[in-house]
């Protein structure tokens, strides 16, 4: 005779069981959705509004330019000021780490007239923070001003010390080399990595022989200062016509964490580098005489 089996033993669960469990599982898959949508959805504002704050200091740029006769700001690597002032570092006895106020100064922060708005030197996703006195600050800078960009304090071109310009790569001075180099496609301002900014100036060398351009040899081709990855593995970027985009970076070498203190090794060689390859093209450009 043929029995029913029974709806519980010792080794299963009921269809109640299974009716929960099912219910739960769902429950926590929606949850994990939303979860990964939110953010996803936080960093992408955070990307938005660190683009926002590029394009601020390029509008800026171009004004200051516009009111100095076509010449570019001053991009030195020195105390006495330019378009910024002083090195950032991990030292929060410094001021000019941790004080919105330092960044104020329109004679050593030649930029501060046209933006008046500390917030715009900072990427939204650099949590980078100092202490002082038993208390954490923000730091206040995430961006760097190309080395192929500006003036020296005497309104004389940058040195250029690491494309190198005495190699023939163009430091532009002024408004009239930039509309002659393909604005779109020069970079001006970047996020740079929190373990690698220091002074104003993003460093990056160029391939020793500019005849060559637009192809490079990816062995002479190198970080000097290394770019940030904070938007899902990319660098807000702003570009000499105005223009202000997130590149991502396809090669893995190029997006390291932040140690928040350890620093990066400088002139890290990456051959075959992509995004290497890609930046170089966009940094300066073989030097018209």
């Amino acid at each position: 005779m043929k029995t029913s089996l029974p709806l519980v033993n010792n080794h299963g669960f009921t269809r109640t069981d299974c009716l929960v469990l099912a219910i739960t599982l769902l429950v926590l898959l929606l949850l994990g959705s939303s979860a990964m949508g939110n953010s996803r959805w936080s960093n992408e504002t955070q990307a938005a509004r660190c683009r926002m704050n590029l394009k601020r200091l390029q509008d800026a740029f171009q004004m200051y330019a516009e009111d100095n006769d076509g010449t570019l700001v001053v991009n030195e690597d020195n105390s006495f000021g330019g378009w910024i002032q002083e090195n950032m570092s991990f030292d929060g006895s410094r001021v000019q780490n941790r004080s919105a106020e330092f960044m104020m100064n329109p004679e050593t922060h030649l930029l501060w007239p046209y933006v008046k708005d500390a917030y715009v030197f900072r990427c939204p996703s650099d949590y980078t923070q100092v202490r002082f006195r038993g208390k954490s600050y923000q730091r206040v800078r995430s961006v760097s001003l190309s080395g192929a960009m500006g003036t020296d304090r005497f309104g004389i071109q940058a040195r250029g010390f690491w494309l190198p310009a005495s190699a023939g790569w163009q430091v532009f001075s002024n408004l009239a080399q930039l509309e002659a180099g393909s604005p779109s496609l020069l970079i001006t301002f970047m996020v740079e990595h929190p373990d690698s900014i220091n002074d104003g100036t993003y460093a990056f060398q160029m391939p020793g022989n500019p005849s060559n351009f637009p192809e490079f040899n990816s062995a002479q081709t190198r970080w000097v200062d290394f770019p940030a990855s904070f938007h899902g593995g990319g660098d807000s970027i702003a570009f000499a016509d105005g223009s202000v985009g997130t590149r991502y970076w396809t090669d893995p070498r190029t997006i390291v964490g932040p140690t928040y203190g350890s620093g990066i090794a400088t002139t890290p060689s990456q051959a075959n580098n992509t995004d290497i390859l890609w930046l170089a093209a966009r940094m300066s450009r073989p030097r018209q005489n």
